[in-house]
């Protein structure tokens, strides 16, 4: 959950309040301001989603001027590696406007409407999405950490955060740079974010207890309904290690749900989804640690509802949240594995507790 200051938070809190947001987007190329952007109030949406590659989405609209045209490689709106930086104002009941960064974003598109010009920009995994690779490569390091380093190769700077950083194998990488940073944090077990000032960060799983909620939806709900997202849901993970020089005897373990509605065999039934890599050690605990976090990835995201609050720029992907609808009879706390913020409303998909 982002901070803000204790007036900020009183104004978000007020129960049944909604609170007025705009956003600002200061326009930057490398180390260059190339000033703010007018944004068309109303028009801005930032989405955030874990099941992506490219988790972030942001788009807004500008007014539809000549100037704003991005007609030259230095224009703020261009996509020749500008990117934006965003945030979100929130107008306090007692006066004044306190602002919440909202990370940085790389420009994708501009394309001009009838009236306005709608630009489109990625979290900065889109820059290791675009640089594919020209050959493959075999990644190596002492740690997991330096491997990642090398893969990204300055990319994007990174931040290790988690309880472990143990040694690899070696990880043959063909084209896909980004499909490859992410086999290695599955692989680790790991999960990952941009921050705010475009750092990678990697950080432990989400644990499997919730804890108490830091957020709740009490006096702001919208609405509710389950979600109807169509990916396959797996309640059991075979992970392998697989020797490069195929000398060696594989080695795997399973991890599957044991209780819930969900459990291996029960009337769900058995739904394997499996998982391979050279990079893995030839240790069980390891290997099973790998299979409960893609298990329960999966299944997170099966039991997750979408709900619709009030707008609050506080909320980020991980958090723990307690969920109230009295209309349909909904009392539950979960995670958050999705946002969609707007000036008028917050949805989230909030994965119930396992």
């Amino acid at each position: 959950m982002r901070t803000v200051s204790p007036a900020c938070t009183a104004t978000l809190d007020t129960p049944g309040g909604r609170p007025a947001l705009i956003m600002v987007a200061e326009s930057w190329l490398g180390s260059v301001s190339l000033g703010t952007v007018p944004v068309v109030t109303g028009t801005w949406t930032i989405a955030e989603d874990e099941s992506k590659l490219v988790p972030g989405t942001l788009t807004f609209d500008v007014p539809l001027k000549p100037e704003l045209l991005p007609l030259r490689p230095d224009h703020p709106l261009a996509n020749y590696g500008q990117q934006l930086r965003i945030k979100i104002g929130v107008r306090m009941a007692g006066g004044g406007t306190e602002w919440v960064s909202m990370g940085r974003w790389l420009i994708a598109d501009a394309v001009p409407l009838e009236e306005t010009i709608q630009v489109t920009a990625d979290s900065l995994e889109k820059i290791v999405e675009w640089d594919r690779l020209l050959a493959p490569v075999r990644i190596t390091g002492p740690t997991r950490g330096d491997g990642l380093r090398t893969l990204l190769d300055s990319a994007l700077p990174v931040l290790v955060l988690t309880s472990s950083n143990p040694a690899m194998g070696p990880l043959p990488v063909d084209q896909d740079r980004l499909q490859g940073v992410h086999d290695l944090i599955d692989a680790w077990p790991a999960r990952s974010h941009t921050d705010d000032q475009g750092t990678l960060v990697i950080e432990d799983p989400w644990p499997d207890d919730l804890g108490t909620p830091v957020w709740s939806t009490e006096g702001r709900t919208l609405g509710t309904e389950p979600d109807t997202s169509t990916a396959p849901v797996y309640n059991g993970y075979r992970v392998e290690t697989v020797p490069e020089d195929g000398t060696t005897v594989p080695v795997s373990e399973v991890w599957f749900m044991s209780s819930g509605p969900m459990a291996w065999g029960s009337a769900f039934w058995r739904r394997p989804g499996f998982f391979s890599s050279p990079t893995l050690p030839a240790v069980r605990d390891t290997l099973r640690a790998v299979a409960q976090s893609l298990t329960l990835r999966s299944v997170r995201r099966a039991r997750a509802l979408r709900v619709r609050t009030l707008p609050d720029p506080r909320i980020v992907r991980g958090d723990v949240v307690h969920v109230v609808d009295h209309k349909r009879d909904v009392d539950m706390v979960g995670r958050v594995i999705s946002t969609v913020l707007t000036r008028t409303q917050l949805e989230l998909l909030v994965a119930e507790g396992l």
